[in-house]
């Protein structure tokens, strides 16, 4: 197992709805955050940057 870097994105829309999703990398955070200004709606969002356990990082391509 490998401990890897994440980061997690919580974006709040005005209808009420909560979208969360992963990204392994810089470039992947910074193209998820030009997604969310773009989108209609969005009220708000939020990044939390931690580590997560991965078993088989060669799994994911985004962590190599």
């Amino acid at each position: 197992m490998v401990n890897v870097k994440v980061f997690k994105i919580r974006t709040y829309h005005t209808n009420g709805d909560v979208w969360e999703t992963k990204r392994y990398s810089k470039d992947g955070l910074d193209e998820v955050i030009s997604s969310i200004m773009q989108t209609e709606g969005t009220e708000r969002f939020a990044v939390e940057e931690g580590t997560e356990w991965q078993v088989n990082p060669l799994m994911n391509p985004h962590m190599l």
